[in-house]
């Protein structure tokens, strides 16, 4: 190896168990790309995160709210479009998400399902333990090889496109330092997937595919297209081999979408809703404003608001005015989980909900359930005559491409209260998903018939911390104050519910729970709100030594 890597790079050792996934993942030319690649783009990765520190206090401090004046650039008004894209990307109604790529068992399944992608998720439904990054990583260029469950899945021209989505730029790596500092997550991510796989994925016409969450702005676009267009270079790729959809999952990438997929017109196979991480967003950028109080999610919030539907409206007129697909949010429903009464109930507000979304123009969506695919797959893309739906979707969908938005369209928040019932629930979700982490290992987990990742876990924390703040009250007769002392006592009943023996057949460990009960409450009455929630975790003493044990 290079004597400037060995001098300049830190490695930590495999995790027991995972030396031959180590050996797979960490070889001579991924170790000399990552290090090349860090080399080359870690300032600009340092500029964005102080730039992102300095919009917020900017936002703060001050009466500036996002706004669509001052975005002029040079795309506005020109009549560009996305570049072309194969075959594969261009109907793709239905992916699989959440699928965190360390479980062999879920990525097996998930292959052999009638789906167009898998969103092989290294962010919001994966915890990125030490072990998990590197059997993830591993399992994915099993896959390549086809060394992956031979004979019992598809060729990779057969199976489900591979949709790569790395960390986000707000999480490190504790166990790789280049050049004295930590390497930023996706850059390790991306790094040694396109350097190990992405020839092999574009010589076979399937990639490589990647998801990019939560930018920001188009600054950090223009990175990671300068990233795509160095890793093409350096890998002998052609120009725009390399594709990638952005979640538009924050409120500042919202007022700038059409700017970020100019940034990545070369690179971009389109832009993906993400209703409850861009509904967190609102209380990270805003929250301390009286004016942005988010009512509870679970009565208050949905797609039938116009501040969503605002959103969703202006991502769809964004892509289909410059020829990029759009898809829609995840269906996170265990259908299975319910009785049929229920079941059909659910299913009946899923079609509505679904069907709506595709009559605005949505391309596709995702859903974690692979057992639903055939019912999707069956019901929704094609002609039914349950008179409780909406009627098919007619061949061609669109918004008004034109559509002129304003910045009440996407900031006027809702009206609406706090329930007993929904502060009860953002706490449990919360408290779980720590659990999840801290306990399991995993990043995402089932509650009440529904898949909990990151994503409503922060919307969940970052309305508590939000409700403390404002000393919202609630809705109900008692009108009482949502304080710090109501949030603990709700906490430690939930704790006490969850121990119960005879409270369901999940058990819990008693040390993990209350440990995550502590950093729960720790979150939601934190003096200034933490970023992310995620990386709160990952930052935690107690999360690094249990991932090291």
């Amino acid at each position: 190896m290079n004597s400037e890597i060995v001098k300049n790079m830190e490695l930590s050792l495999s995790p027991q168990g995972l030396e031959l996934e180590y050996q797979s993942v960490f070889t001579q030319e991924s170790v000399a790309f990552v290090f090349n690649l860090v080399t080359e783009f870690q300032p600009r990765v340092d500029q964005i995160l102080r730039q992102r520190k300095l919009r917020k206090l900017e936002l703060e401090i001050s009466n500036v709210l996002p706004d669509f004046s001052s975005l002029d650039f040079p795309g506005e008004s020109a009549g560009w479009t996305i570049s072309p894209l194969p075959q594969r990307l261009q109907n793709r109604q239905l992916d699989l998400g959440d699928v965190a790529p360390h479980d062999s068992n879920l990525l097996k399944n998930a292959l052999q399902a009638n789906v167009q992608g898998i969103q092989v998720d290294f962010d919001d439904g994966n915890c990125p333990s030490w072990a998990n990054q590197i059997k993830g990583i591993a399992n994915v260029i099993k896959v390549i090889k086809g060394d992956f469950f031979p004979n019992e899945i598809p060729s990779l021209e057969q199976s489900p496109l591979l949709l790569l989505r790395p960390r986000a730029w707000n999480m490190n790596e504790h166990n790789l330092m280049i050049n004295g500092k930590e390497v930023p997550g996706p850059m390790m991510d991306f790094g040694i997937l396109i350097s190990s796989i992405g020839k092999s994925l574009f010589e076979k016409g399937v990639g490589p595919y990647f998801y990019l969450p939560k930018l920001e702005n188009a600054a950090e676009a223009k990175l990671w297209d300068d990233i795509f267009t160095w890793s093409e270079k350096s890998l002998d790729l052609p120009f725009g081999a390399i594709k990638a959809c952005v979640l538009i999952e924050n409120i500042l990438a919202a007022f700038e979408a059409e700017k970020i997929l100019f940034e990545l017109r070369h690179h971009s196979f389109g832009l993906n809703c993400g209703v409850w991480d861009y509904a967190a967003s609102i209380i990270n950028k805003l929250g301390g404003k009286p004016d942005f109080v988010i009512p509870d999610r679970n009565k208050y919030v949905n797609l039938e608001q116009p501040f969503l539907q605002n959103y969703m409206r202006l991502v769809i007129s964004v892509c289909q005015k410059h020829g990029a697909p759009c898809t829609g949010g995840m269906v996170p429903f265990m259908l299975d989980s319910f009785d049929v009464a229920e079941k059909n109930k659910i299913l009946i507000n899923i079609m509505k909900t679904k069907r709506k979304e595709l009559q605005m123009g949505i391309n596709g969506f995702l859903t974690y359930d692979i057992g639903s695919v055939p019912i999707f797959q069956g019901s929704l893309f094609s002609n039914s005559s349950d008179p409780d739906l909406p009627p098919p979707v007619p061949a061609a969908c669109s918004v008004d491409e034109n559509a002129i938005f304003t910045n009440q369209d996407l900031l006027k928040i809702p009206a609406g209260g706090v329930t007993h019932f929904g502060l009860v629930k953002n706490i449990r979700v919360g408290t779980l998903f720590i659990y999840s982490w801290i306990a399991e290992g995993k990043g995402h987990f089932i509650l009440d018939g529904c898949v909990e990742d990151s994503a409503t876990a922060e919307i969940s924390r970052s309305q508590v911390w939000q409700w403390i703040y404002h000393g919202v009250k609630l809705e109900d007769e008692s009108q009482e104050k949502v304080t710090k002392t109501l949030v603990s006592q709700m906490v430690w009943r939930g704790f006490a519910e969850l121990m119960n023996p005879n409270q369901g057949s999940v058990s819990y460990n008693q040390k993990h729970l209350e440990t995550s009960c502590d950093i729960f409450l720790e979150l939601v009455t934190a003096h200034d709100f933490p970023e992310f929630m995620t990386t709160y975790l990952y930052n935690n003493s107690l999360f690094r030594k249990l991932q090291d044990s």
